[in-house]
């Protein structure tokens, strides 16, 4: 997950799912509300879990909504496309994220990237532009920024672990 070249929020994972189709088809640049039905199924299928925990929206039947999670610092991620398991109450799509935690050893990490219009392009070539297809209004700054700490208070008994996560992006209007 650290080497992929997206952003490092769920949504940006879930695209990379043979099968999702999402209601977002942009590129994905930081969280947003995504849902992620798969294989034809229906949009409240899938399933955001924290460490096992629905993260979801009970109005929405808990389906996955926006939620700030930095899969880049996580432990473990797993997808699973169980199609009638017991857990689940659904037969879409569940991600679980499973965070990092502290323990007897004090580690940390850093993340930082960004770019900005001078680094990106468009495949419109002149055959399309004179059919009047236009280019999406590019990016200005894209930046993610992230850190984690924990390390023991008191060995084999008490751990601590902390993280901060900032990104953005803007893009020129039209």
């Amino acid at each position: 997950i650290r080497a992929l070249p997206t952003a490092r929020s769920y949504n940006a994972l879930l695209v990379l799912v043979p099968g999702i189709v999402t209601n977002v088809n942009d590129t994905v640049v930081g969280p947003s509300t995504m849902s992620f039905p798969i294989h034809g199924g229906r949009q409240q299928e899938g399933r955001l879990l924290l460490d096992g925990l629905t993260v979801g929206s009970p109005p929405a039947g808990n389906s996955a909504k926006i939620y700030d999670v930095d899969a880049g610092q996580a432990q473990e991620v797993t997808l699973t496309t169980s199609g009638g398991l017991g857990e689940p109450e659904t037969a879409g799509l569940v991600m679980n994220i499973v965070p990092k935690s502290g323990g007897n050893r004090t580690q940390g990490s850093l993340f930082a990237s960004g770019t900005g219009e001078r680094l990106q392009s468009d495949n419109v070539t002149h055959e399309l532009s004179a059919r009047g297809v236009i280019a999406a209004p590019p990016y200005t700054k894209v930046y993610d920024i992230s850190g984690t700490l924990g390390g023991p208070i008191a060995t084999d008994r008490l751990w601590y672990f902390a993280s901060a996560h900032t990104g953005g992006s803007t893009r020129k209007s039209t």
